[in-house]
């Protein structure tokens, strides 16, 4: 996939002829090409790689390790750029992959590193391998490059050295895999284990600065720099591809430790596993090969082969937090509980129901599947699971579900083996249509007594209390709201915080945080960390305190109607600006709550009241300066004008309802 996640290049075999066949397609499914190939000489399609915008591509073509050829793929045109016959000290041309601008193609052959351009051209050696330092040694240079992965541009390149020169071995030469980095720098040895430890399935981040690869039986992450060196994950067999987004925040892979495909976070923070369980009464997908994600790690694409004869392969991209992607999927509007929470008696039950429509009418549902994760991975045992659900959603009318194709879908949960030890789990709802598209969201179930959400209008704070507070809010699905960090009653100026915020991503999608009153002359950091978690620091010079807020977070409200969302300040430190005392300050976390167009009605900053800056804030909308939300369309003409703001300010004073 490129990294725009716009456009796709694949290849295979032509099942009646056995010629190979190559194809371009567009990310939503059109503009299927099959290009015309030149002959390639009986050999097979290999290898492929495609540039940042998709209008480079480029395949390596062979009959089996020999005889390979290079081509590119542009406008259509299919061009020969490589030929090893052309080049004696050149015996094959493995792994090639484009700088992201589509102008070289870097390869390995038995040995060493080479580069192309895209237009063909005498080829030039990158890296020789006898030529690559080795710490620790008495002289032995590195020997044979193996597996490698390049930056966007190529200007850092991570490899694996398959060993090194060694005189007093009989071959010349002794297995020892480590990992090396070639930058603006030079080389750079990244690992130096005791004895052969294997490394591979390498990746790097398009910027250059994050490395991931398997070694030991696990997964880890690593800075081009040689710090940070992280464990991630176990690693499984039946490795399926690895990709990373451009800053290298998170990589997306699949092995069979990665419960069909995975997103993980590369500073070992959180994972998320991004399909149903595997079932084959259910629903069955998973990477089987060519994982790929787009560099803002909005989109990931992948093939998946059929588990039974003749084998058959698909390719699907995968659109996150996007329930409009495809228009003419399955739609899961809702998920909800009866009780609202599991208790922790061990003769409780759950009932689970889920709108879910489609737009061909529910007989195009062909599956639904209902999974629990624990931190993000999918977890089957009944014994580890806090509740387990023993059937997946259905809508036949069957207990517990109450009427038949009415689009309401419902199972019942039982008490699982850790009932008295977790307070939460996720749990996922997935359905199937006829097309083969499938789609999944995924809710909190809370296990014990919670405190109920707020309907119409969050909680209000006591007025007693002093600190720092995460406020509640509520909106409609598919809306935007900005939610206020508010200090009160500090009297003591401070001078810098640390804070840690969560949040639940299936209900709430972070996109940036902001200054608040309080902080405008301020020094101000952020980083949105996936899967709920954000992190705020600040400094400033002469200090602050009183009342008004620190900061807003803004949200993408991506969850389905009656889900909540806990807001909460997981850790606060702040100093004193006058001696850098540790100050101790209280806080209070926040709830948010997913309702109806309706009950959002007019009120745009989601606090449950309507005041003049609501009706601001229609008439903001109305010359351009925020975008539309029709919940502020209060006279339902199907746009946002002053007229709403008018009404909106008159029901503010007390003048008229709603």
């Amino acid at each position: 996939m490129s990294g725009d996640g716009n456009r796709l290049i694949f290849g295979g075999t032509d099942a009646t002829t056995g010629d190979p066949i190559l194809y371009m397609v567009n990310a939503d499914g059109t503009g299927l090409t099959q290009l015309n190939l030149p002959d390639l000489g009986g050999r097979g399609i290999g290898w492929v790689t495609i540039d940042e915008d998709g209008s480079r591509g480029f395949f390596q073509a062979g009959i089996g390790a020999h005889n390979h050829q290079l081509y590119k793929v542009q406008d259509s045109t299919v061009t020969k750029i490589f030929d090893v016959a052309d080049y004696p000290e050149i015996d094959r041309c493995d792994h090639p992959q484009t700088t992201a601008d589509g102008e070289y193609v870097y390869f390995v052959d038995t040995d060493d590193l080479w580069r192309i351009r895209h237009n063909g051209g005498a080829p030039e050696k990158v890296i020789e391998d006898t030529e690559v330092p080795r710490v620790d040694s008495n002289g032995e240079n590195a020997w044979k490059v193996g597996d490698f992965a390049i930056s966007a541009d190529a200007s850092t390149i991570v490899f694996r050295s398959q060993g090194f020169v060694d005189p007093t071995n009989y071959y010349g030469i002794s297995s020892k895999e480590e990992l090396f980095v070639l930058d603006g720098s030079g080389y750079r040895q990244l690992t130096n284990d005791i004895g052969n430890v294997y490394k591979t399935h390498m990746g790097i981040s398009g910027d250059g600065t994050t490395i991931v690869f398997a070694s030991g039986g696990k997964w880890y992450s690593i800075r081009s720099d040689g710090s940070a060196k992280t464990v991630l994950e176990t690693y499984g067999a039946n490795f399926g591809g690895l990709d990373m987004t451009y800053d290298g925040t998170k990589m997306f892979y699949a092995d069979s430790d990665a419960n069909g495909g995975r997103l993980t976070n590369t500073d070992g923070s959180g994972r998320l596993d991004v399909f149903p369980g595997w079932n084959v009464a259910a629903i069955t997908l998973a990477v089987t090969g060519s994982a790929s994600i787009s560099n803002d790690g909005r989109r990931v694409a992948f093939v998946f082969q059929y588990s039974s004869w003749p084998f058959k392969e698909a390719l699907y991209v995968g659109y996150l937090n996007d329930t409009d992607a495809v228009s003419d999927a399955p739609t899961i509007h809702n998920i909800a509980f009866d009780p609202t929470s599991m208790p922790k008696d061990p003769n409780a039950r759950i009932i689970l129901t889920s709108q879910i429509s489609d737009p061909q009418g529910l007989a195009d549902i062909e599956r639904t599947s209902t999974d629990a994760l624990l931190d993000g991975v999918l977890e089957s045992g009944n014994a580890n699971l806090p509740v387990y659900f023993y059937y997946d959603v259905h809508d036949d009318g069957s207990p517990p579900d109450q009427t038949a194709d009415d689009g309401v879908f419902s199972t019942e949960g039982q008490p699982g083996g850790k009932i008295d030890e977790l307070d939460r789990m996720t749990v996922r709802i997935g359905a199937m249509d006829a097309s083969k598209t499938v789609v999944v969201a995924d809710t909190i179930l809370p296990i014990g007594e919670i405190t109920p959400a707020p309907t119409s209008a969050p909680s209000v704070t006591p007025p007693e209390f002093s600190g720092l507070i995460f406020e509640s809010r509520s909106k409609s699905s598919g809306s935007t709201v900005q939610i206020p960090l508010t200090l009160k009653g500090v009297t003591d100026k401070i001078g810098n915080m640390d804070i840690t915020l969560s949040y639940d991503p299936s209900v709430l999608e972070a996109t940036e945080v902001i200054k608040g009153g309080l902080t405008t002359t301020s020094l101000f950091e952020y980083n949105l960390i996936d899967w709920g978690t954000i992190k705020i620091s600040l400094a400033d010079k002469a200090g602050f305190s009183g009342d008004g807020s620190i900061a807003y977070v803004k949200f993408n409200v991506i969850g389905y109607e009656g889900s909540v969302s806990p807001l909460e300040i997981v850790s606060l430190s702040a100093n004193r600006a006058a001696d850098l005392a540790a100050m101790d300050i209280p806080t209070q976390d926040g709830l948010f709550t997913v309702l109806s167009v309706e009950e959002c009605r007019g009120d745009c900053n989601g606090d449950g009241k309507i005041t003049a800056a609501d009706a601001l804030c229609a008439l903001q909308m109305a010359v351009g300066k925020r975008a539309e939300d029709l919940v502020m369309d209060v006279s339902e003409d199907g746009k946002v004008s002053s007229i709403d703001a008018r009404k909106i300010l008159r029901v503010a004073a007390g003048l008229e309802m709603l």
